[in-house]
């Protein structure tokens, strides 16, 4: 606790004292609040400080353009995006060679047969069960399964469940 009596020479220096340790205490803050992020991530407070380091990974393009900046791992739950009226999609990352998106579906919805030219999809069920559709076939899938759709397979995906359908999907190359 600081002394209030002190002379104004005194409480000067204590001003500037406090002043060189305010980049200190953002830091410190940062470093708190980064703590916390990884503990969450990692469940375990002992691999918090090598994972707090590690807010950011730069990316350098192949091309040995711009560098990229990447977040923290996320959860992609916390982006659904469900709709009433037809399937929701996000869009987790994008890229000219891959697009990780996310289907979300509500009981009954269904992203129709279709194909793509030049592209391969991989479907990855985060959440709820359906109907895979390739081909003419009906898979049923829940939370883990994992389906790809080679270039130019029609594919589709039918939430049959009573629940949300949420589908993580990668395409390779990205559309354009």
């Amino acid at each position: 606790m600081r002394n209030t009596s002190t002379p104004a020479a005194s409480r000067a220096s204590t001003v500037a004292s406090d002043a060189e340790a305010g980049p200190r205490v953002a830091t410190i803050f940062v470093w708190r609040r980064t703590c916390l992020l990884s503990s969450r991530l990692h469940h375990d407070t002992r691999t918090a400080r090598p994972a707090a380091r590690r807010d950011t990974l730069s990316l350098a393009s192949s091309g040995g353009g711009p560098t990229m900046q990447h977040p923290m791992p996320i959860d992609p739950r916390d982006h659904a995006v469900y709709r009433s009226d037809k399937m929701g999609k996000a869009t987790l990352f994008r890229s000219d060679r891959v697009m990780v998106g996310l289907n979300a579906f509500e009981p009954g919805q269904e992203h129709k047969l279709h194909a793509h030219a030049g592209m391969d999809k991989v479907y990855h069920v985060l959440e709820g069960e359906g109907l895979f559709l390739l081909e003419g076939r009906e898979a049923p899938m829940r939370a883990g399964a994992l389906l790809i759709a080679p270039e130019g397979a029609p594919h589709g995906i039918r939430n049959t469940g009573t629940g949300r359908l949420l589908v993580l999907a990668v395409l390779a190359p990205a559309p354009a």
